[in-house]
């Protein structure tokens, strides 16, 4: 199909991109993140026409490696992995914070740091199975040989952060969402030794892209100009 894009692109005596550019995003980028890259690509080239699709970072790349996908905005966690022929590119270090009730009760522990094991007696208020943020927390829980108990499997921060600020759990959530959150004042960020995860925002890019190529650079400049704002 993309072949014959290219050729119809050249009838037209055009180098312009056209066609469908199929987009994977995880679902921890938000709006404020995306909406001015994909806003910049459609003024930049209008005869490209965006199919997007949320998925989390497990399925995208799947997808991308069976070329399902043209290119996907992922957050990658340690556990992930590319294919050995997947290019992807990285534009940014989302940090994670775990987050509690602001009257939280935790054990007395002196002047020694607070571990992932001081925190055994509470639930978790995380994302559904597939989310490698709660990949990473299980991942963790099993080196410190605790149990990971969770409480609620629910999608979208600002309803795990307004049930974190009732007091149902801790919540494991994007340190920019928490610091932003209406409900900031009445949540606490737990600084835990052993548990300080990271993710790579990352472009993973299909082989074969033809003339859509170019189109796919020019959405991960504009990402990675965006990124600098929102991530280290």
């Amino acid at each position: 199909m993309k072949s014959v894009t290219d050729l119809q692109a050249c009838a037209r005596g055009s180098g312009e991109p056209s066609g469908d550019l199929r987009i994977g995003v995880s679902p921890g980028l938000t709006q404020s993140v995306l909406s001015a890259p994909f806003d910049e690509l459609r003024r930049r080239y209008p005869d490209v026409r965006m199919r997007l699709t949320s998925q989390w970072t497990t399925a995208l790349i799947g997808a991308v490696d069976r070329c399902e996908l043209d290119c996907a905005a992922a957050l990658l966690t340690d556990h992930h992995s590319l294919p050995s022929d997947m290019a992807g590119t990285q534009i940014g270090v989302e940090g994670l914070g775990v987050v509690g009730a602001c009257n939280i009760e935790l054990p007395t522990i002196g002047r020694r740091e607070m571990c992932l094991t001081d925190l055994s007696g509470h639930g978790w208020v995380l994302n559904p199975v597939g989310c490698g943020y709660r990949e990473a927390l299980i991942r963790a829980c099993d080196r410190a040989q605790i149990t990971c108990r969770i409480v609620a499997d629910v999608l979208g921060y600002d309803l795990q952060l307004s049930l974190v600020a009732r007091g149902a759990g801790l919540g494991l959530v994007p340190r920019r969402l928490i610091d932003k959150s209406a409900l900031r004042q009445r949540l606490r960020v737990l600084t835990v030794a052993d548990f300080a995860p990271e993710v790579r925002v990352m472009m993973l890019r299909a082989t074969a892209l033809g003339s859509l190529g170019v189109a796919v650079d020019y959405l991960q400049a504009r990402l990675a100009t965006t990124s600098r704002k929102f991530f280290a």
